[in-house]
């Protein structure tokens, strides 16, 4: 499993820093927000077949290697399901990514 922090935000991105390989990356925070509101949609109806449903199904299927190969394609979707893997409980990870505003 990876290891994901944020480590900077600006108006428009948010960094973060996958800790076994102290990879930095960049995502706008438009799509970063949509990942969080993807992940949070899989949450509640997890047999969806949309196209994100299917990728956060994959992703926690991947092993490293592939976990790997997918942040370099989704990143914000890995991002996303990484640091919500780590929280201390879904509801507080969607609270702070602001993501229950607007879903319920």
């Amino acid at each position: 499993m990876m290891f994901i922090t944020k480590t900077c935000e600006s108006l428009n991105l948010i960094e973060f820093e996958e800790l076994m390989t102290s990879q930095k990356i960049e995502v706008e925070k438009k799509d970063f927000a949509k990942a969080v509101k993807e992940l949070y949609n899989w949450q509640k109806n997890p047999s969806a077949d949309n196209f994100y449903s299917i990728l956060y199904l994959l992703i926690c299927k991947a092993d490293i290697q592939n976990s790997i190969r997918i942040l370099i394609g989704f990143p914000e979707a890995m991002i996303a399901y990484t640091l919500w893997c780590q929280s201390e409980s879904s509801e507080k990870f969607f609270e702070e990514w602001q993501c229950l505003e607007g879903t319920r």
